[in-house]
């Protein structure tokens, strides 16, 4: 009986150019190899993931679609317009409502606000998610509207290397 909740947050994004919407940036070439990097570490230590909810920003977009990629399940990535703009607060009813049958779900997002929910959840105040770092949260409960940081019964940080330079 537990729910495991992946705080995924994108891959390096380009710098945002003039008349450039911020929710139009694309990965970089390091954003690619650190979202890879830590989508492949994820599928070895923690391989059960049921369903992806990602903004629909490109640069999370892009990086959902290589999460799901090397997790063989494409057709698990649901972009969620409103996660490019919901806080941490939002984020936990996101989650508090998901669907009882999903038992790993992942959420690829923005910071500050992952880091914020990761920080709360956790009661750690330390958590800072960098570019592509991901916070495994696993809480002891059956549904997913019990989630806070009194059921939580483990988690980790997790922050790809990549051998692209800044």
């Amino acid at each position: 009986m537990s729910k495991q909740l992946i705080l995924f947050r994108h891959g390096k994004a380009e710098e945002k150019q003039t008349r450039q919407a911020d929710y139009d940036r694309k990965l970089t070439e390091k954003g690619i190899l650190e979202a890879r990097n830590a989508a492949l570490w994820l599928k070895v230590n923690y391989p059960q993931i049921d369903k992806i909810w990602a903004s629909s920003a490109v640069r999370t977009a892009q990086t959902a679609q290589i999460f799901a990629s090397i997790f063989l399940k494409s057709n698990m990535v649901e972009l969620i317009p409103e996660i490019y703009e919901e806080n941490d607060v939002q984020l936990l009813e996101r989650i508090r409502c998901a669907d009882n049958k999903i038992h790993a779900l992942a959420i690829v997002g923005h910071n500050p606000f992952l880091s914020l929910l990761a920080q709360y959840l956790a009661s750690d105040n330390s958590i800072q998610l960098q570019t592509a770092s991901v916070a495994i949260l696993r809480f002891y409960v059956a549904q997913w509207q019990e989630v806070s940081a009194s059921t939580l019964e483990f988690y980790k940080v997790y922050h790809p290397q990549s051998s692209i330079p800044s």
